[in-house]
């Protein structure tokens, strides 16, 4: 009881802000898909990049970005990001940078739970620097493909990738960071020129290829990728959860949902080992899953826990939460920053 008094107290603290809704058409080309959501975040999306210019140095950017534009990203996608660059008024270079830059920083926790009719909800809060430059391009993006609604996701203006998403009556996924101390530049560039693929844009493939949460999490844990990644993905009901740890080449580990057990959830650390006293939300969170239990777990339950420090990081970094339920097509999303 004490517990979730202090929950109530937090949840009713932390922000949040409802982001923006647009619509994004397969249909239409790749140039002009993103024209409403550049008009509206143009000025934001130009502070950050000046920021980055700063921070990072405009020869890094310019180096990262012209990489880039020679064959990682798919002919449709390398279209789209050239359309958001003339739209937002920033360079190609700076566009690829900015999209390619969100593979490797994104610190967040995800978790797959079944409540007591056995359908799965899934929670998740992302967490990330710069919270007071992205949290002013956070937006919710309905993707479209033949007149019907295909996808919902969570993102930033400009990112052609997916961090957080869910298909309609099929599955929700969610990438978080897995930092093996092995990323650097030159091992990105070598991965790259081998054809591998980037977390966030294995995302958006089975998206929008796949219907059945067999077959995406089959891709997701066998598709070649330029960094390690957390992939966690929930289906419908039952035990169709899974968080699957990801090297390069294929998957280290797949942690599921069994009947003996009703939840999975992920930090930024592999489940099997301790977790660092510096960074430790990982068992707050299960302690707080555990309180709660299947009979009592629900929608607001684990928007709740998500507000809770130090899952929900009061240092401002968390900047967005979202709770999905692909049984029932719920889809909630606030902007925490």
């Amino acid at each position: 009881m004490i517990l979730f008094v202090v929950v109530l107290v937090f949840t009713a603290i932390a922000k949040e802000v409802e982001p923006p809704v647009f619509k994004i058409s397969l249909d239409n080309p790749p140039e002009k898909r993103w024209t409403e959501v550049i008009a509206a975040k143009k000025p934001a999306m130009q502070n950050f990049i000046h920021e980055a210019r700063i921070l990072v140095g405009r020869n890094v950017i310019w180096g990262v970005g012209s990489f880039l534009k020679n064959g990682y990203y798919p002919l449709e996608i390398q279209q789209e990001i050239e359309s958001i660059a003339d739209l937002a008024e920033i360079s190609f270079e700076e566009a690829l940078f900015s999209n390619f830059l969100y593979e490797f920083y994104v610190h967040c926790s995800s978790i797959v739970a079944r409540d007591s009719e056995g359908k799965l909800i899934f929670g998740r809060n992302l967490d990330y620097n710069f919270g007071d430059l992205l949290s002013k391009v956070v937006v919710e993006l309905h993707v479209y493909r033949e007149e019907k609604l295909l996808y919902k996701y969570v993102t930033f203006a400009g990112y052609v990738g997916v961090l957080t998403g869910m298909r309609e009556n099929s599955f929700s996924i969610s990438m978080d960071q897995r930092n093996m101390h092995d990323w650097n530049l030159v091992w990105e560039a070598l991965y790259i020129s081998k054809g591998y693929t980037g977390p966030s844009l294995a995302i958006r493939y089975a998206l929008e290829n796949f219907s059945d949460y067999s077959e995406a999490k089959e891709y997701l844990a066998s598709v070649k990728l330029i960094t390690n990644a957390y992939f966690i993905i929930g289906g419908l009901e039952g035990n169709d959860g899974a968080v699957i740890t990801r090297n390069r080449n294929y998957a280290a580990d797949i942690w599921e949902i069994k009947d003996h057990t009703w939840y999975v959830a992920e930090t930024n650390y592999d489940h099997w080992l301790p977790t660092p006293e510096k960074d430790d939300r990982r068992d707050p969170l299960l302690k707080l899953l555990d309180q709660v239990g299947s009979k009592d777990i629900s929608e607001e339950k684990m928007y709740e826990i998500l507000s809770t420090p130090p899952i929900y990081r009061l240092d401002n970094s968390t900047l967005y939460t979202t709770v999905m339920v692909p049984k029932t097509s719920y889809f909630f999303a606030r902007i925490r920053h």
